[in-house]
């Protein structure tokens, strides 16, 4: 009998060790909890670099369609290229080439390609950013060398529709 009771109070001390956690079981858990962590710190981190990036993209390109807006607005838009820098440290590259000469030499305007590439440099590496547009160009108004002379037909001396002759890019991203 006495057995029977020792049995008995080996089972109750048993019962009561397993109430609490061992070491292991603590240092275990904590290092899952502490790679979880990590996990999600990188997501956010991450989500930051993406979201930097994304406004200086966003940057570029409104800058890059406002250039071009002032470039078109020319009507004796001519065969040039320039570059410039502003004060923000973007660098603006463009390039106006008539296009397709051949089959506009017999007519009253021109067709011009206009080319504008946005640099700037976000950390150790440069990015860019290139649109392109076309535009057709009364030849009046270059031979008279009068910026605002009236186009010889409807609709000339305007940009081209978007949806017939204008190509605007979406912005490249650079290789990396």
């Amino acid at each position: 009998m006495e057995s029977k009771y020792l049995m008995g109070t080996a089972n109750s001390k048993s019962c009561q060790r397993r109430k609490g956690f061992t070491l292991l079981e603590v240092l275990v858990s904590l290092s899952v909890v502490a790679i979880a962590v990590t996990v999600v710190l990188q997501l956010f981190s991450a989500d930051l670099r993406a979201l930097s990036a994304s406004e200086d993209y966003v940057s570029a390109v409104l800058r890059a369609e406002t250039r071009m807006r002032e470039v078109l607005d020319d009507e004796g838009l001519a065969e040039k290229s320039w570059s410039e820098t502003t004060s923000d440290g973007y660098r603006v590259d463009v390039n106006v080439s008539d296009v397709m000469q051949d089959r506009t030499d017999t007519l009253q305007v021109r067709l011009v390609k206009v080319d504008l590439t946005t640099r700037w440099v976000r950390g150790t590496k440069e990015k860019s950013l290139r649109l392109e547009t076309m535009k057709i160009v009364n030849k009046s108004a270059l031979d008279t060398g009068m910026p605002g002379a009236a186009p010889s037909k409807p609709g000339a001396g305007a940009a081209a529709p978007a949806a017939a002759t204008s190509s605007t890019a979406a912005p490249r991203v650079p290789n990396r």
